[in-house]
């Protein structure tokens, strides 16, 4: 079977044209040289994120631009688009169709804020950041690779049902009807399932019938098109982001916190849910249930860092250091709105012990803490073990108390 690669790349790696060219040179152009036998390579991009500390990233600056077009204020309108988007991808990309694109969407973000009938949809103005970023990146690939990479509009191949919950199945249908060659798709958002037999492919692609996932859900795309085509290819999932992998415990927290190597989707699942932002939720099922390995990269070392592999059962794939099966724990987080520290244990047979670790690391530093059976029973995933505390203030030190106790 050929090899086949799904590349996601995050805001922070594709926040401007030197951030894009280096993806470009290091990791995509580099990918397919050293691996002859990868017979499909697409690419799902984000939104650009942020060039700096106190930059906007693009998909904020969409938000307040379509509170902006509800005024009716289309000069002001206009002055905030030309500033805070056309600027950013005319950085990135002057070519004719970005130009036109970008033309056109103004007038519809505005138009489809002020209808009377979609006033409240924002989903079309959240998916233009994808859209627009995926038609420069294209631009930038095809000058460099030789025109070898085709654009594909997630709205054709991504499809939600009128409730706006995913319609899987039909998704994965559309994926592999459409996908054959080396892609560039936009992630986040797709269209409803009911405007799919309609000839107009305008009237498909329109606003009306643009739905987004959740905030980070190009994780989700990215998911889907590896799930879909891991029939016809030995598959990988490549999450590309600005960390060296899934992390015990936030860095910034803890100067000790280290990247494992291989976790299961159970783990991940359960990490996700106590509260650490490492892969989006709703991207686990696909990829999980297909059997698709994913690894969560660096942009920034794509040679020195291997980051973290996800795999259903940590036998899988011996040449992989399983670094995770013989600890107690896999990370420490929190729900910050809950008052709650959350440890994802390894085992569920290790849930009991790590209790007892938490609570005696708080006594001893007298943070005071929920101990009621109503706090056991909210817990979303059975290898999370969650206290609640008393003061949102204690929830740091506790997290680098009970990670030094367990780590």
């Amino acid at each position: 079977m050929n090899t086949g690669v799904v590349c996601k790349f995050g805001g922070s790696s594709l926040a401007n044209q030197k951030a894009i060219q280096h993806v470009i040179d290091n990791i995509i152009t580099k990918k397919k040289k050293i691996c002859p036998k990868l017979k499909s390579c697409i690419i799902c991009v984000s939104a650009p994120g942020k060039r700096h500390k106190d930059d906007i990233k693009v998909t904020d600056s969409l938000i307040e631009l379509h509170k902006l077009a509800l005024t009716k204020n289309r000069k002001r309108f206009d002055k905030m688009f030309f500033t805070n988007i056309h600027s950013r991808y005319i950085e990135i990309s002057k070519q004719n169709n970005i130009i036109q694109a970008l033309e056109h969407t103004a007038g519809k973000i505005y138009d489809n804020a002020i209808s009377n009938n979609n006033s409240n949809n924002i989903d079309f103005a959240l998916s233009r950041g994808e859209y627009l970023n995926a038609i420069a990146i294209c631009n930038l690939l095809n000058i460099d690779g030789g025109n070898t990479y085709e654009f594909i509009d997630a709205g054709e191949i991504i499809r939600f049902n009128d409730d706006c919950t995913l319609n899987y199945n039909e998704t994965l249908q559309s994926i592999k009807s459409t996908i054959s060659t080396s892609t560039i798709i936009p992630g986040f958002y797709g269209t409803k399932s009911s405007s799919k037999n309609d000839t107009n492919n305008t009237t498909l692609l329109s606003q009306q019938n643009i739905v987004t996932f959740s905030r980070g859900g190009s994780d989700v795309t990215g998911a889907l098109v590896a799930a879909a085509l891991s029939d016809e290819y030995d598959m990988v999932y490549e999450n590309w982001t600005d960390v060296d992998g899934i992390f015990n415990v936030d860095p910034n927290l803890c100067q000790d916190a280290t990247a494992w190597n291989k976790l299961t989707y159970d783990h991940v699942h359960a990490l996700s849910l106590a509260g650490a932002n490492v892969f989006h939720p709703d991207a686990i099922y696909p990829v999980e249930i297909n059997n698709v390995k994913t690894n969560i990269r660096n942009t920034n070392k794509p040679v020195t860092s291997n980051g973290t592999w996800i795999v259903n059962d940590l036998q899988e794939d011996v040449s992989i250091n399983n670094d995770s099966e013989d600890q107690i724990a896999i990370g420490v987080s929190s729900i910050f709105d809950y008052n709650e520290i959350r440890v994802v244990s390894s085992n569920v047979n290790n849930n009991d012990t790590i209790r007892n670790i938490m609570i005696e690391t708080l006594e001893n530093l007298n943070i005071k803490y929920d101990d009621s059976e109503s706090v056991y029973e909210a817990v979303p995933h059975p290898l999370i073990v969650n206290i609640r505390l008393r003061e949102k203030n204690d929830i740091d030190n506790a997290i680098r108390a009970v990670f030094s106790k367990l780590f």
